[in-house]
């Protein structure tokens, strides 16, 4: 059980046997700081292999719960958050947003409950501050709130001062609080302040202004054409500028960390870190996200922190959907119906995990099972990939008498046909593994 995990830590070696359960009870009157990070790649983390570009969120990471083999239910901001705030997936709900149609979303359904709203039944006073409009009425979002800050595109030192703001209004009254804090960086352009660009004018020239979303699109426009030279030149920019992002973003958590303790609130607080999802920088000929659910789109990081938790990583498959079912079980917190999602510790390792692009050009989905990854594209594209000895996923060991096919289609098989009943507009390729 999860209590297990938190209060011994135990490593799992060879055939160990599992430590006795501890009794670990929290209650709702648990306060929560949900911080999520929008497109922030993993392996630019140095947990995961990268410069170490965020010591403070590293350090956190160091002392929490930290869901090391984690990917997003989506490599889209808002189909992600709602897999992360409602415990469930859209096939769950029967109702599925297209990457394309960004103005015209139709709300979440009536009946999706969201974190805010489960919390605030359970006497939480509710806020949130987000600079990203997907996070926002017009999407049922932000029901469940008492406040709500939202601003499209602000930097990182506005959100964390807002999320301040909040804190300090909520700690006045004599109830629990949760407060919600979507950060938009390191979203491109790419353009922090210009102390984190240090080294930047040591690069080449080029004739693209990386510093604006015009400018990276004339880029990525003109990628297949362009010289080897010209590619890595931009690279190198483009890259540097990611990194700026990070330590910029880095330095405005540690501020809001950091003020939060020394003002003793996070005494009692459990703090979750997530991101959306990740973001590609020309790793398969594409710039941004939304076009792949490859590592560096589907990864995604969430941790939990409190005072009191035993730091660990948690080894076993976990997606988003684990999230919600993981933080209420934490604060003693029931919710009815069942969620989709597990609490940590709950699932089974060989369960079904699954991914999904709906899009009217290029729909995509996938199952992932213990390390192995089956996608499958609408035009009827199939690849296999054994994360265990490929990462990166460069391999695509796709055979369709494949065992492993055979076993995986089953379950990407259903997951396919009910996205095919709530998408109107593109049919899936003739299915089979």
């Amino acid at each position: 059980m999860w209590w297990t995990l938190l209060a011994c830590a135990t490593e799992r070696v060879g055939e160990t046997a599992a430590p006795e359960p501890v009794e670990v009870v929290y209650g709702s009157g648990r306060n929560v700081l949900l911080i999520t990070l929008d497109t922030l790649r993993l392996d630019r983390l140095a947990r995961y292999g990268g410069a170490d570009n965020m010591p403070r969120l590293e350090a956190m990471l160091g002392d929490a719960l930290v869901l090391d083999h984690h990917r997003s239910c989506s490599n889209w901001t808002f189909s992600s958050m709602v897999c992360l705030l409602t415990g469930q997936t859209v096939l769950d709900l029967g109702w599925g947003p297209r990457t394309e149609a960004k103005v015209d979303i139709a709300p979440l359904p009536e009946d999706a409950e969201i974190l805010s709203e489960i919390l605030a039944g359970a006497g939480y006073q509710t806020g949130l501050v987000t600079s990203n409009p997907f996070l926002d009425p017009r999407y049922a979002f932000a029901q469940g709130y008492d406040v709500l800050r939202i601003k499209t595109s602000q930097p990182a030192d506005v959100v964390a001062a807002s999320a301040l703001v909040l804190v300090d209004l909520f700690e006045a009254e004599d109830a629990p609080w949760f407060v919600h804090a979507h950060f938009m960086d390191p979203h491109s352009p790419y353009d922090p302040p210009e102390a984190y660009l240090e080294g930047l004018d040591e690069l080449d020239e080029l004739d693209w202004e990386l510093s604006t979303s015009e400018g990276l699109e004339s880029l990525a426009a003109a990628w297949a054409d362009i010289s080897a030279d010209e590619r890595a030149a931009a690279l190198a920019r483009i890259e540097r500028r990611y990194a700026g992002e990070l330590r910029y973003l880095d330095d405005q958590l540690a501020a809001l960390l950091d003020q939060l303790d020394a003002q003793r609130a996070l005494d009692d607080t459990v703090v979750v870190l997530a991101t959306d999802h990740g973001e590609q920088l020309f790793d398969r000929k594409e710039l941004g996200h939304g076009y792949d659910l490859q590592p560096e789109e589907a990864r995604a990081l969430v941790a939990f922190w409190a005072p009191d938790l035993e730091g660990r990583a948690w080894e076993e498959p976990t997606t988003h959907v684990d999230v919600l079912p993981t933080l209420l079980e934490l604060l003693g917190v029931e919710h009815e119906p069942a969620l989709s999602g597990l609490p940590v510790g709950d699932a089974p390792a060989d369960r079904a995990l699954f991914t999904w692009r709906l899009s009217e050009h290029d729909t995509l989905q996938d199952v992932v099972v213990g390390d192995l990854r089956l996608e499958f594209r609408w035009d009827g594209r199939r690849r296999l990939y054994d994360r265990a000895s490929d990462p990166t996923e460069e391999d695509n060991l796709y055979t369709p008498d494949d065992e492993r096919v055979v076993a995986m289609w089953e379950p990407l098989s259903v997951a396919v046909s009910q996205l095919d009943a709530i998408y109107e507009g593109v049919e899936p390729a003739e299915t089979g593994p």
